[in-house]
Formats: C-alpha cells, sequence, structure tokens
C-alpha cells in the first residue's frame, strides 16, 4: 500500500520539472527572437543568426520527453551572451575602422590583398561605408601605363599647377581608390631653377597619378653662396622628411631630368634602384644609352637602404662625384644595382647652362679614393647644416637651408683631410 501511495507523488514530480523545463525553452526562444528583431535592423542579417536554442539534447524518460539536465540550459543560456556581445561587438566595428598613415587597422579587421576573409567579416565590410578604410592595396602595376610620351617643357607657373591638381596638400599626392603599397618621397635638390623645377612636377604628377603611389615632394634649397653641394641637400631631405612622416622609399631626383614613359616605375626595390639608363640631351634626336656604372641624376633607396649605407658623403663642394661615392657605399653594402632596360627607363635633359661645371669639385677623384673607407664615419650620420624656412605648401614642402663649408669638412676623417690638395676649396675652408 505504501509502495502504491509513492507513486502518484513520483509522477507529479516529473510533470513539475517537465513543465520547468518547457517554461525555460519558451523563455531562451523568446529571448531568440528578441536578439533577432535587434540585429535586423543592423548591417549583421538575421540569416547569420545561429540561436543555441536550437541545439539542445534530448531523451526519453519513461516515454516522456525531457532535457538531459538544467545545468545544460543554463550553459547554453551564457553561451548565447556570450554570442550577443561578439555580435554587438562586430555591428560597433563597423563604424570605428581606424586607419593611420603607415600602421596595420587597429581593429581586426584585414586589409591585404592576398588575405581571404571569414564570410561574416566580408559582410560587415561591404556594408561599411568608410570609404579611406576600406581601400584594396594597390596593384603592383596598375592598368593604363600606356608608354612613351611627349616633354610637355613649357614653361608653367606655381599658381597654375596649383590649380591643375589641387587634389595635392601639402606636397602629398595620394590614390582615391587604393591603398599604396609604400609611402614615397621624392626629394629635390634646389638652387635657383624654378623653370626646371615646375617643368618636373608637372611631369610627374600624370604619372604618379598613373601609378597609384602615394607621394610627397621636398624640395631642398640650399639658399648660400657656396659651392652647391648635391649629395648634402639629400641628406638633409632624408632627415628633414622624417619629421614629417615614415616614409619608406626614398626617390633622389634632379630637377633637369623628366621621364618620358608611363612605365618608368617610381618605386623602389630590394636594391638599390638608378633611373636614367638613357638620357635625350637638348638638341638631339635620340636618347643616348648612358655608361655602364652610372648612378646619378635619379636613384631610389629604401629607409633602410639609405641608413645601412650611412647616406652620401657630404664633401663634395661643387659638381661631379658624389653620385660615383654613393655607388661605392651601394656597392660595398653588397647591394647589387639593377640596370634597366633604356627603351623603358629613358629621360629628357631641360635645357640650361652649364655653369656647374665651372663650379666642379676640383678634388673630387681624391675623395673617391677614400669613399669606402670613411662611409661608416663620414655621411648622413654627420650631416651639419643649418634650417632657415620651412613651407608647406600644395605642390611641395619647401626647405631652405645654409651650409657651413668649415664645419662639414670637419666631419671628414683625417685621413681622407691629408689627400685632398691644397687648392681646392674644400682644403681652403679648413
Amino acid at each position: 500500500m505504501s509502495r502504491d501511495r509513492r507513486m502518484p507523488e513520483r509522477g507529479l514530480w516529473r510533470l513539475d520539472k517537465l513543465f520547468v523545463s518547457v517554461v525555460l525553452v519558451n523563455i531562451l526562444l523568446l529571448s531568440c527572437y528578441h536578439i533577432w528583431l535587434r540585429t535586423s535592423s543592423t548591417v549583421i542579417s538575421s540569416d547569420q543568426i545561429d540561436c543555441p536554442s536550437l541545439r539542445f539534447s534530448y531523451s526519453k524518460v519513461d516515454g516522456q520527453t525531457s532535457l538531459d539536465d538544467l545545468d545544460d540550459i543554463q550553459q547554453l543560456i551564457r553561451n548565447w551572451d556570450e554570442m550577443k556581445v561578439k555580435l554587438l561587438q562586430k555591428e560597433s566595428a563597423v563604424g570605428n575602422f581606424d586607419f593611420n598613415d603607415d600602421a596595420e587597422p587597429k581593429n581586426d579587421v584585414r586589409n591585404r590583398e592576398d588575405e581571404s576573409y571569414d564570410d561574416k567579416e566580408n559582410v560587415i565590410l561591404q556594408k561599411a561605408h568608410k570609404v579611406d578604410d576600406q581601400l584594396k592595396v594597390c596593384p603592383e602595376k596598375p592598368d593604363g601605363l600606356e608608354g612613351n610620351r611627349t616633354c610637355d617643357c613649357e614653361d608653367v607657373s606655381k599658381e597654375t599647377l596649383q590649380n591643375m591638381y589641387p587634389e595635392l596638400k601639402d606636397g602629398r599626392l595620394q590614390p582615391a581608390d587604393c591603398k599604396s603599397r609604400e609611402r614615397l618621397a621624392i626629394v629635390i635638390p634646389f638652387r635657383d631653377r624654378y623653370h626646371h623645377l615646375h617643368v618636373l612636377i608637372n611631369m610627374l604628377i600624370p604619372l604618379l597619378k598613373k601609378q597609384k603611389a602615394d607621394v610627397t615632394f621636398f624640395v631642398i634649397e640650399q639658399d648660400d653662396d657656396v659651392p652647391f653641394n648635391r649629395a648634402l641637400l639629400q641628406n638633409v631631405g632624408f632627415l628633414e622628411s622624417q619629421k614629417v612622416g615614415a616614409f619608406n622609399c626614398y626617390i633622389f631626383h634632379d630637377t633637369d631630368l623628366v621621364p618620358m614613359n608611363y612605365r618608368i616605375m617610381y618605386r623602389c626595390a630590394d636594391n638599390p634602384r638608378h633611373f636614367p639608363v638613357a638620357l635625350k640631351k637638348y638638341g638631339r634626336r635620340t636618347p643616348k644609352v648612358m655608361y655602364k656604372n652610372s648612378f646619378g641624376g635619379i636613384v631610389a633607396l629604401t629607409k633602410a637602404q639609405f641608413l645601412d649605407v650611412n647616406g652620401n658623403s657630404n664633401l663634395y663642394f661643387g659638381w661631379g662625384g658624389e653620385d660615383d661615392d654613393l655607388l661605392i657605399r651601394v656597392e660595398t653594402k653588397a647591394y647589387k644595382v639593377k640596370r634597366e632596360n633604356s627603351s623603358v627607363y629613358h629621360y629628357q635633359m631641360l635645357k640650361h647652362d652649364r655653369n656647374d661645371k665651372k663650379q666642379g669639385n676640383v678634388d673630387r677623384k681624391l675623395l673617391l679614393v677614400t669613399a669606402e673607407d670613411r662611409m661608416d664615419m663620414e655621411g648622413l650620420s654627420t650631416t651639419k647644416y643649418k634650417v632657415k624656412q620651412i613651407l608647406h605648401q600644395p605642390l611641395y614642402i619647401w626647405i631652405s637651408v645654409e651650409v657651413n663649408v668649415t664645419e662639414v669638412m670637419r666631419t671628414a676623417p683625417d685621413f681622407t683631410l691629408a689627400v685632398l690638395q691644397p687648392r681646392s676649396i674644400n682644403r681652403t675652408a679648413v
């Protein structure tokens, strides 16, 4: 009799447990529906939501359907709460991409062409409307680089160029539809040649736009009465540009050489690059191939390469020798300069008087004798100059400096000063 009286109580207990389970399941389903209503208005579509309440496992107890354990329900609720947090994080990430010019995205959304996206990340990226933040990496060789071009060598004013290219700000040109592969600084040593400078800028901008370059122009003016020191001004351009941005590619560019082919890629490479393989001087009908070991006019080095060779020597006042000195530094560090195809890498020299040859460095050959021995102790690391003015203009950043010959020559090691001829301006200055 006692056993029969306990049977109804056990059945009622099972019904109570089943009732509680059903109530909890309903609560959880309502929770899923509530979250679906919230997320359906965001960039995450409702078909992306995978409600964990549909993953309950069931068992049979005396012919009745029941949940395995109440603890499973509680764990599933916790899992769902975690999933809600992740969904909300992804929702908020759509409006909070933060790219700077030189770093990777601060969040976990990737922007490299060679990386694959998760399906859900793709949905978020496609629906985000941040133009600058969602740019892909520019192609290595963009379309539309059709080949040879004519020289637009007529005089053009700075004001005209500013009206022609209003997209330039503080000397910087950027592509609007992709993210460039490198941050490029074009450093132009300068004295007096305003005509050459603006013709060069006018010839470079269309080429760089086609090549999707992120480039900033730096004009480094030597504003004093001592002979022109092209190599030292290149060092100044490197040092001063590092205060402006984190550039990783440097092209040192003479003012009187303009590119005559759109396929001349203004890029850095694994080794330093020399651009004007062939040169058409004013009055000539065809370009002339430069000598085999030429390394002047226009060269490109990465930031790391330029630091590795300690930049240029600062000792070459007057025309000649500084480009050969840089080549010695490059080859001493075991770099291999690639000689490009002369049918593509050809330039035109703008018309000018060669007064610089009259101010040639008479000791350039003697300086080259000690170039390799002094490269680690004299160069970029010992550059001496005084900044007179810095102007952030639309077309370029203009930096005027003056140079004290005596101070510069004192940076040379004694074994270099010992071989200089007494008649040299360098020796006289010391």
